[in-house]
């Protein structure tokens, strides 16, 4: 499977809840669609939205392992999300 390839268990979750999600959850998967990868500070910006509230839905987005924090550090600000890999 190429590397930019969304894995097919992590598509399945975004499209049952699809139409659960708000605009802002929707523009964060379509950042990361286009990008693959990014962080906090990109994802408000480009969200128009307070990083707290985008840390909410990232940390949301974890828990569901529809995606991956990419940091070995705990507090990390510039720590990258990408959709989660399955193997």
């Amino acid at each position: 499977m190429p590397s930019k390839a969304i894995d097919d268990t992590v598509m399945k979750k975004m499209e049952k809840n699809w139409h659960d999600y708000n605009a802002t959850q929707r523009r964060i998967f379509n950042y990361l669609f286009t990008h693959q990868k990014a962080t906090k500070e990109e994802l408000a910006s480009y969200c128009d939205t307070h990083t707290n509230t985008i840390r909410r839905y990232l940390n949301q987005f974890t828990g569901e392992e529809i995606l991956e924090r990419m940091s070995e550090k705990q507090r990390d600000v510039d720590a990258l999300y990408t959709f989660k890999k399955h193997h």
